[in-house]
């Protein structure tokens, strides 16, 4: 399949209409390269459709941060019979 080569002065404005837009959703780097990457090609797109989702104010504004710190995993003791332990 042939994919139009996009010339860096429309770049920016395809990522506006594919990430930013009330109808894209702002969806992270994976979503935004899969849409994008079905109708344009250009050097790099992968590392260029990153940086400007990394720089979406809106989507760091809205990025959710974990204040609570990471537990430990804690290993369950084997059951001795079937169905002798759940949860």
């Amino acid at each position: 399949m042939w994919l139009p080569l996009i010339p860096k002065h429309l770049r920016k404005g395809i990522l506006r209409n594919f990430h930013d837009s009330t109808a894209a959703g702002h969806l992270g780097v994976a979503g935004t390269y899969d849409r994008v990457s079905k109708r344009f090609y250009w050097p790099c797109l992968f590392l260029s459709i990153r940086w400007y989702v990394m720089h979406c104010r809106e989507c760091q504004r809205r990025k959710s941060v974990s204040l609570q710190p990471t537990g430990h995993l804690v290993p369950i003791p084997p059951s001795l019979a079937p169905i002798h332990r759940i949860g």
